[in-house]
């Protein structure tokens, strides 16, 4: 692939025609296929639970899934409901009627320790009969009878103003929120106050006033209840709720409402308040509202000297405060570490640090969830996976049952549980004493399809087509694109288009596979040889954990590494950017290592040129003198006959004359051993603003460059990028994203890759002026420019609310263009929900002469 600056763009890819066509005779292809049957995984991200019930039969969470239940077609993040007893799953923020929300749902909710009542926040209009006011409001729902309840009235009238955070007692008689609505008559500061509903009368309760009544002269907000209903937790800005309350800042206070009582639980072990935003655990009360879980970064006990954020634990009984994060034998822990959870007898503490001490820890600092006992301050690590979590496994946020026997967590790990490799946040759940986690964030509908069922092509994985079209390489996370793919992490794949059969070439001597991650891979003109990195032993002087470059040869099966020492070692540091020439006989990569060549000691990351026939690997990215670069250079393009290699680079002593302190294209000419800037205006012009090369054309004649510099243009100076075409041969420079009447286009033009004769050029645009389609609605394009006719054809348009990459590939004969989407709609049969496939358009000859053009003779 030919790798300039990848932006990965909040886009979404939209076929400018019904599919399989994009425009006139061209046509779309998916070529990450797979004959495998395979589970379709979840397709949103999802939250840790806030809320299970005592047993951890029951927890609930949220996700922006669309694929957990059947019939989730709102776009909206909703409740779910997981019964670990059935195994299933149920969508609990619906109507009374069973509809779904038409607006997003609270992600805390809370659930009752039957399982019978969830009560959430939502701004949906639809959960029930009549006006909602237009703003958040809190519901119950009754899973028993099936019907939806609106809680946050005032009289028979929904409340005027947002109300949230709703949370239930144990046995759901008792629900506490926040709001600035007035619920009951006392209630006249004008400010959000916490209220605690009595479900058996119907009565509120104002809980945010001091001892002697006075309300909150600031707002208060996001309550926790204890599972006996008796004790309120909240925050507070107000001041004037407990004596000495002189630190302006937002405090925790504990209320109990039968004793009469308030106090402020973010103190230190002297009783003096804590001048720090502390917060509280995601469940911070016991049962019985003893014990308060908070966490705060300034120092709360005397020993307290890790300067990181720490656990304590407040007792309401005796106003006592210690700290509860804490290592093997007591001992303070020195990274930030936070507690999430306390039992329900407030003796069992959940927390979550990365600190090193700890048994189970991460060797690379990766978050791990702790259980520790607050009687023998015994802490064991959860382990979700079997076998315990690798060094990279890490887990976030967290909750646990109130018997403290399930763990709950979130993790954006991909395959931290085998099932798990859709690259989002997932829900994970642990039962103590087993041996191996469950995912809760998975599709219940039993789908499953012969599609990938990973992300293929984008960035890193990388994809490369051959010159003619029928091969294309790519890295995918799938596992099942070929049989026995069971290593867990990306490889390499060529996908042959004319017998539509697809080879991994990631593997083993032996074809054995691969433990460490392969990608970027790029394919010489006839598909014989494909280049790619791999951090796995390969070959037999890899040891495999550093990066290095490999050379498969499809012919004779032959895997070699190009990024060696003169000695026939691994380079030592990660092999980059890769290009082929048409034989295979020369690879071009970038790297930070010193030991490739001799004399490379500048310490900036080089372009470098392998002759795989001789063994000699050259200095690419050289100064004048000729040490190396004075910084980084980066890879873009070999000629085909491995002459002249394009590369990219912010060094200002790589040519005479460089003064502009911007970055510029060069080309390193192997015959002659000399390097030539290229990305220059006519007649030499210096550019005054950063370039950046992105293709070479086989003979090395030309180069295509992108470049923010103003004074290119020879018009009126532009501020966004624009595309060229410099000819080395004649010296003159050629700005081609314009449209078929000559004139300019009036948007962002990057990317330009060139056809092998250098006369066709694709690249990507935001200009709105192409004449091309409703650019209104599909702003973002792919083009496709013929310098000899000077015809501009829309290739393929984008919208502005998904995520595919902007980065593409031009065939060498200019009649295919190969890019990856996470779109699903683009063909029929996608299948497989957000993940990111690699697409073909082909006839792009046809497409360009849809309208009677015809091609020169």
């Amino acid at each position: 692939m030919n790798n300039v600056r990848v932006f990965r763009t909040c886009l979404t890819l939209t076929v400018l025609a019904a599919q399989p066509a994009l425009v006139g005779a061209a046509e779309l292809e998916i070529v990450n296929r797979t004959t495998l049957v395979a589970a379709i995984d979840s397709n949103g991200d999802s939250s840790a639970p806030r809320s299970a019930s005592f047993d951890g039969r029951y927890a609930l969470f949220s996700s922006r899934a669309s694929n957990l239940v059947a019939g989730d077609t709102n776009g909206r993040a909703d409740l779910f409901l997981h019964d670990a007893q059935t195994d299933t799953l149920e969508r609990v923020s619906v109507g009374n009627d069973g509809a779904q929300a038409n607006g997003d749902v609270g992600s805390v909710g809370s659930v009752s320790d039957d399982g019978r009542y969830v009560v959430f926040d939502s701004k949906a209009t639809n959960l029930v009969p009549g006006a909602t006011s237009g703003v958040r409001q809190i519901y119950l729902r009754d899973r028993s009878d099936g019907t939806t309840t609106l809680l946050s009235r005032v009289g028979l009238v929904p409340a005027p103003f947002e109300s949230a955070n709703p949370r239930l007692s144990g046995d759901g008689g008792y629900v506490v929120f926040d709001s600035r609505a007035t619920f009951v008559a006392a209630d006249d500061n004008d400010l959000r106050d916490i209220y605690r509903l009595d479900r058996s009368t119907g009565s509120f309760e104002l809980i945010s006033v001091s001892a002697d009544g006075r309300r909150g002269n600031g707002d208060s907000l996001e309550p926790q209840i204890s599972a006996d209903g008796s004790a309120v937790l909240f925050y507070t800005w107000a001041n004037n709720l407990v004596a000495g309350d002189t630190n302006n800042l937002r405090d925790l206070l504990l209320r109990k409402p039968a004793a009469g009582t308030m106090q402020r639980v973010t103190v230190n072990s002297t009783g003096a308040g804590i001048d720090d935003m502390a917060w509280a655990a995601f469940q911070a009360l016991s049962g019985d509202g003893r014990y308060v879980l908070f966490n705060a970064y300034l120092p709360g006990v005397p020993d307290d000297t890790n300067n990181a954020n720490d656990g304590y634990r407040y007792d309401s009984a005796d106003g006592s405060v210690g700290r509860v994060t804490l290592g093997p034998g007591g001992a303070q822990l020195s990274a930030y570490s936070s507690a999430l959870a306390i039992s329900r007898d407030g003796q069992m503490l959940l927390m979550h640090t990365s600190d090193g001490s700890l048994p189970g820890a991460s060797v690379y600092g990766a978050g791990r969830h702790y259980r520790r006992s607050l009687s023998t301050g015994e802490a064991t690590v959860v382990p979700f996976r079997a076998g315990g979590l690798r060094p990279l496994d890490e887990t976030e946020e967290g909750f646990f049952s109130g018997n403290g026997s399930v763990v709950y967590a979130s993790s954006a790990t991909d395959r931290l549980l085998d099932d798990d490799h859709n690259g989002l946040r997932d829900v994970l759940r642990m039962d103590i004493g087993t041996t191996s986690g469950q995912r809760l964030s998975r599709p219940y509908a039993g789908s499953a399809a012969a599609v990938a069922n990973g992300n293929s092509g984008g960035w890193p994985g990388g994809f490369d087509v051959s010159a003619d079209g029928r091969y294309v390489v790519f890295g995918s996370d799938a596992d099942n694109l070929v049989v026995g793919d069971f290593n867990g992490v990306s490889d390499v794949f060529l996908r042959d288009r004319l017998l539509g059969q697809t080879q991994r070439i990631s593997r083993r001597p032996g074809g054995v596979s691969t433990s460490c991650s392969s990608r970027s891979p790029r394919i010489s003109r006839d598909g014989r040889y494909v280049v790619f990195g791999s951090c796995d032993a390969l070959t037999p002087s890899t040891a495999g954990g550093t990066y290095e470059v490999f050379r498969y040869d499809r012919t004779t099966s032959q895997m070699d590494m190009v990024s060696q020492t003169p000695q026939g070692t691994p380079g030592g540091a990660s092999g980059t950017n890769f290009s082929i020439s048409d034989d295979g006989r020369y690879v071009a990569f970038s790297s930070s290592s010193p030991l490739l060549t001799t004399g490379d000691n500048n310490g900036f990351v080089d372009s470098f040129v392998r002759d795989m026939d001789s063994g000699a690997t050259v200095l690419a990215s050289r100064a004048t003198d000729p040490a190396g670069g004075n910084w980084d250079s980066w890879v873009r393009q070999l000629s085909g006959d491995g002459r002249y290699l394009l590369f990219s680079s912010l060094a200002g002593n790589l040519v005479a004359g460089d003064g502009n302190g911007a970055t510029d294209g060069f080309v390193f000419d192997r015959l002659w051993q000399t390097v030539e800037r290229v990305t220059l205006g006519n007649a030499g012009l210096e550019p005054d603003g950063d370039s950046y090369p992105s293709d070479l054309s086989r003979d090395g004649r030309y180069v295509a460059f992108t470049s923010v510099a103003l004074n290119l243009t020879g018009a009126t100076p532009l501020s966004y990028s624009r595309a060229f075409v410099r000819d080395r041969q004649s010296g003159t420079t050629e700005q081609i994203n314009r449209r078929s009447d000559g004139q300019l286009l009036n948007g962002g033009s990057t990317i330009p890759k060139l056809s092998d004769d250098g006369n066709r050029v694709a690249f990507y645009s935001f200009a709105s002026n192409s004449g091309e389609g409703n650019h209104a609605a599909l702003p973002y394009r792919y083009f496709l420019y013929e310098r000899d006719s000077g015809r501009l054809s829309s290739v393929a348009a984008f919208a502005e609310y998904e995520q595919p990459f902007s980065e593409f590939v031009l065939s060498g004969d200019g009649d295919h263009l190969v890019f990856s989407s996470s779109k699903t709609d683009l063909v029929p049969d996608d299948g497989n929900n957000q993940f990111s496939d690699v697409f073909l358009a082909r006839r792009l000859s046809d497409f360009l002469f849809a309208d009677g053009y015809e091609t020169a003779e």
